[in-house]
C-alpha cells in the first residue's frame, strides 16, 4: 500500500503504521482508511481519539489481526511525543569542508544528553524520515515509557 498523494507534512502510512504499534496514541486530525485514503476530521473538539468506527478491509500485509484506522500524525507531534518520552533528537546540515559535500546530520540523545544515535542524509527529508525509523527501533529496544 503506497500512496504519496498525502501532504509531505503527514508522516507516510508505512511509520504511522510502525508507531501505532509501539503506542503512538496522540489526537490526530487525519487518519489513514483502507486503501490508504486519508480522513479530515473537520471538528477540532473531536479529533481522532479512538479510531474504533473505521475499520481497514484490504490490508494484506499487515493481516495480523482486523485492524482498526491508523492515526496519521504530522511529523512534529512524532518528534513531540518522543521528546515526551525522553529521547531528544535533532536534524542539522553539516558540511564536509575536506569532500565539499553538505549533508543533513541527525541525533537522537538520552535525558543525560549521552549520544544514542547519529545518521547522515543527503536531503532533509531523507534525514528526517532515517531519524523517525531510528526513535521507534531505539523505544522498541529500550522500552522507553
Amino acid at each position: 500500500m503506497e500512496n504519496n498523494e498525502y501532504p509531505n507534512w503527514l508522516v507516510p502510512f508505512d511509520i504511522a503504521f510502525m508507531l501505532e504499534r509501539i503506542g503512538f496514541d496522540e489526537k490526530c486530525l487525519f487518519v489513514y482508511r483502507k486503501s490508504d485514503e486519508i480522513k479530515f476530521k473537520m471538528d477540532l473538539d473531536k479529533v481522532f481519539e479512538d479510531t474504533s468506527e473505521y475499520y481497514f478491509e484490504d490490508l494484506e500485509p499487515y493481516e495480523e489481526a482486523p485492524l482498526l484506522c491508523i492515526l496519521c500524525p504530522t511529523w512534529e507531534q512524532v518528534f513531540e511525543w518522543f521528546r515526551e518520552k525522553g529521547m531528544f533528537h535533532s536534524i542539522c546540515i553539516v558540511e564536509d569542508l575536506i569532500e565539499g559535500v553538505k549533508y543533513f546530520e541527525t541525533e537522537i540523545r538520552d535525558n543525560n544528553g549521552d549520544i544514542i544515535c547519529i545518521l547522515h542524509r543527503a536531503t532533509y527529508e531523507e534525514a528526517r524520515e532515517a531519524l523517525v525509523k531510528a526513535l521507534i527501533q531505539t523505544y522498541k529496544k529500550n522500552n522507553y515509557e
